[in-house]
């Protein structure tokens, strides 16, 4: 922890932490926009970033396989790339 103005602020780095059910992908808004129509502009931006973001991958490997698995064909990942 580090004092800062008579304060304790704790000072973290979010690449490092393992909370990745809390990274924000399940419930992201550019995905949501995707689902919702994947040739907005919005959407295809989200689809192509989830290429190689590395949060969605962490992501990904988190999920049990059956969950990945549907995840990957309803994006049309190939179904290696997130084994």
């Amino acid at each position: 922890m580090e004092k800062s103005a008579n304060r304790e602020v704790e000072s973290r780095d979010p690449r490092t932490e393992d909370t990745v059910s809390d990274s924000g992908c399940a419930t992201c808004s550019f995905r949501a926009r995707h689902d919702k129509n994947p040739t907005s502009f919005l959407g295809r931006v989200w689809r192509w970033h989830a290429n190689f973001c590395p949060g969605w991958k962490s992501y990904m490997r988190s999920l049990p396989d059956d969950e990945k698995r549907a995840i990957a064909e309803k994006y049309a990942f190939a179904p290696a790339k997130f084994a």
